[in-house]
């Protein structure tokens, strides 16, 4: 069998993606895989493309958290002022730690709950316990979901899973550019 790209030389293998005989000289190792040289630049372009797409996506979630945000800083500034003013300056400054302290607890709770959400999704997906409960049950149950799943993202994100998580999507929102 002769390689496809040089009709003069000898296959040394086939390609994983297209089945092209190809010599030494036009197949690459890619991830385990031989790939010719044509399919060698379609799967690059393929993971540049899916890079960017990350990127894109970890900066559009930068931005939704951060405009969530929004309100409980809006809100704290007035508080800050109102605590300011029944306890002179050591007032301002406790308010002012405690907004902050509140303003933090908010951030990381949104990033824990997009952390914990698709967990919970993943580990109920496969269960069937739904089907034989009654209504005042599921009821019940949905309200306890909620519940842990809001204390498992307070826990997660005040405790630095939100930071790490942020950092993160900020890392890959960087690469893509």
């Amino acid at each position: 069998m002769k390689c496809f790209y040089h009709m003069e030389r000898d296959a040394s293998g086939m390609c994983a993606q297209c089945g092209k005989a190809a010599c030494g000289e036009c197949l690459e190792d890619v991830g385990g895989a031989l790939l010719c040289h044509s399919c060698e630049k379609l799967a690059q372009q393929d993971a540049a493309a899916e890079h960017e797409m990350r990127g894109k996506k970890a900066k559009k979630r930068i931005q939704l958290i951060n405009f969530l945000t929004i309100p409980c800083v809006i809100g704290a500034v007035p508080l800050a002022i109102a605590v300011a003013a029944k306890g002179g300056i050591i007032g301002f400054f406790g308010g002012l730690v405690g907004a902050v302290l509140g303003i933090y607890c908010v951030w990381a709770t949104i990033w824990g709950l997009f952390h914990v959400l698709p967990w919970l999704k993943h580990k109920l997906s496969n269960s069937s316990f739904f089907i034989f409960l009654t209504p005042a049950g599921r009821v019940i149950l949905l309200f306890a979901t909620c519940y842990l799943v809001l204390i498992g993202a307070i826990l997660y994100g005040v405790l630095g899973g939100a930071l790490h998580q942020y950092l993160h999507y900020r890392q890959m929102a960087m690469n893509a550019t």
